[in-house]
């Protein structure tokens, strides 16, 4: 099969720092090519440079059938010349998992795009799915003229990560420094435990205010939390390794759509800590009690704030978890997703 996958015009598929939605693009690419398809990626410059990065840091090679086709420049404007360039190209499907779906002009047989954001809904041609349920319910009930064709969740490449049962006596903050995503809790909290504590994510021009970022900083440093910010997959990959728990806590009204961050804490045997507000919690379903499982500690929130002391309580939770027991669901596996992708396009093929 002959299919076009489309990211973002922002940042290079594979993100050689940070990026959801480019990661995603680039691991069902690259997935697909495993299977035998001819994939062609649409994306920012600097995306197959990126990828041979990513792959030769396990000593891999970029597959001969995947294709990278990149914009002139790293802007999100740089999207529709891009769309413009190559909509009279024919394929057999459209995997369109960039934010504005304007690639949906392509020539494919079978069309679907993957929604993103929390509140960003695209009316388009593509046949569209949610990476979560709570995401799918969420788009519904924002826009009761939201069409929405079902759920595709978000997978990681599992065999680009190291697990280790043998943790040191260390917690990370694993996002963007963002206020939404919880993180002067995670600092506050850490003056309070006896883990060392390590802030890593993205502290650079994305990250949405830079004065906070500042201020997380000096608190950060107060706190004798380590600063480590924006790193690469290889330095990632390392703390996770080596962390016992990964804190990432959305407050609303944020949401997380997904949770990549829980996924890649699981695969590392890492417990994950959040509150309930995103699509993390469908990964602990099944599972017979959150907060006193090998989950997360989702119990918070649902009746009164949240404080300090909820995060000092769910580190120290971390200790008495059987790591053993950390696993991604098996219906979270990547090649379980890439499957049930390709099903999805055989169902609206024309």
């Amino acid at each position: 099969m002959k299919i076009a996958v489309t990211s973002s015009t922002v940042l290079p598929s594979p993100p050689p720092y940070y990026g959801g939605l480019e990661y995603i693009a680039f691991s069902v690419a690259y997935k697909l090519s495993l299977l035998g398809h001819d994939v062609y990626l649409f994306g920012a410059p600097g995306s197959e440079g990126s990828a041979m990065h990513y792959l030769g840091y396990r000593g891999l090679d970029v597959p001969d059938s995947l294709h990278f086709i990149e914009s002139d420049v790293l802007d999100i404007n740089a999207e529709s010349k891009l769309v413009s360039s190559y909509k009279d190209m024919e394929f057999d499907y459209l995997i369109d998992e960039s934010w504005s779906k304007g690639f949906s002009v392509f020539n494919a047989r079978s069309k679907i795009g993957i929604l993103h954001a929390p509140d960003h809904y695209v009316d388009t041609s593509e046949h569209l799915y949610a990476v979560s349920k709570y995401a799918m319910d969420r788009y519904i009930n924002y826009n009761p003229d939201a069409k929405i064709d079902g759920v595709l969740n978000n997978f990681i490449l599992e065999e680009f990560y190291d697990r280790s049962e043998d943790k040191e006596n260390l917690v990370l903050y694993l996002a963007r420094i963002d206020a939404a995503k919880g993180i002067n809790l995670f600092i506050r909290a850490c003056g309070y435990v006896k883990s060392k504590c390590v802030v890593l994510g993205d502290d650079s021009a994305f990250a949405p205010n830079f004065k906070y970022v500042t201020a997380m900083y000096d608190l950060a440093k107060r706190h004798g939390v380590e600063w480590v910010g924006l790193a690469p997959h290889s330095v990632k990959v390392d703390y996770l390794r080596r962390a016992k728990a990964v804190v990432v806590m959305p407050i609303p009204p944020y949401i997380e759509v997904f949770g990549i961050w829980a996924l890649e804490a699981m695969v590392s045997g890492a417990y994950p800590i959040s509150t309930p507000y995103g699509g993390m919690i469908e990964l602990a379903s099944g599972y017979p009690h959150y907060s006193k499982g090998f989950f997360m500690y989702t119990n918070i929130g649902f009746t009164r704030g949240i404080d300090v002391q909820d995060v000092v309580s769910a580190i120290e939770l971390s200790d008495s978890v059987n790591r053993r027991k950390i696993e991604i669901p098996t219906y979270n596996s990547s090649d379980i997703i890439v499957g049930m992708y390709l099903n999805e396009l055989k169902r609206w093929e024309s």
